[in-house]
């Protein structure tokens, strides 16, 4: 539910003609993925095995979308928009690789903080 808000929200505010939607929701996905991951392996935050899980690949697993964006890759290669599909292809990896890094980072700052 939480991703079709999100992909709703975003599309009335930016237009449809980029995925931004899913863009955005895969990198928030990634650092929300590895904050949580990072708090709970560090002992920050006390989760049971059960809980991780449902965490991470219950909640994220169903917020974020590989199935999308490889859609929406081969739909925007398959109009001719070439560049349009590399850059969001590339971005969503990359953004993807960063935000996670970033909520390594974020989960260690929270430990040195407590």
């Amino acid at each position: 539910m939480l991703r079709y808000v999100v992909s709703v929200a975003l599309t009335e505010r930016v237009g449809p003609g980029f995925p931004w939607a899913t863009l955005f929701i895969n990198v928030s996905g990634s650092f929300i993925l590895a904050l949580i991951a990072e708090l709970s392996t560090t002992r920050v935050v006390t989760l049971s095995p059960a809980a991780r899980v449902l965490l991470t690949v219950g909640f994220v697993g169903g917020y974020t979308t590989f199935s999308t964006f490889t859609n929406e890759a081969l739909t925007l290669a398959g109009e001719r928009a070439l560049m349009a599909s590399f850059v969001y292809t590339m971005a969503s990896l990359g953004g993807g690789l960063a935000a996670a890094y970033l909520g390594l980072i974020a989960a260690r700052l929270l430990g040195a903080l407590r």
